[in-house]
């Protein structure tokens, strides 16, 4: 295993937000693609609020998990 510091946790952290850019990027591309054009209009708006909950209940957990970090940090905790 490769030697993981404080600087590699906080990375780590970092890199997970990305699920919340890719979220909006297919919320995008179902709206946008010619290959859901003849969806049901209810069907679409489900689709589209379930993603919209997704991304935002991800942003609150990767914010939650980076202020734990930042406690973390300043309480001496993590190496």
């Amino acid at each position: 295993m490769e030697n993981v510091n404080r600087f590699t946790l906080e990375q780590q952290i970092m890199e997970c937000w990305q699920v919340v850019d890719d979220i909006d990027v297919l919320y995008e591309f179902i709206g946008d693609d010619k290959f859901f054009e003849g969806m049901k209009p209810e069907h679409q708006d489900k689709i589209m609020n379930l993603l919209l909950g997704m991304k935002e209940m991800y942003g609150l957990k990767f914010d939650r998990t980076f202020k734990t970090f930042e406690q973390c940090i300043r309480n001496g905790g993590v190496e």
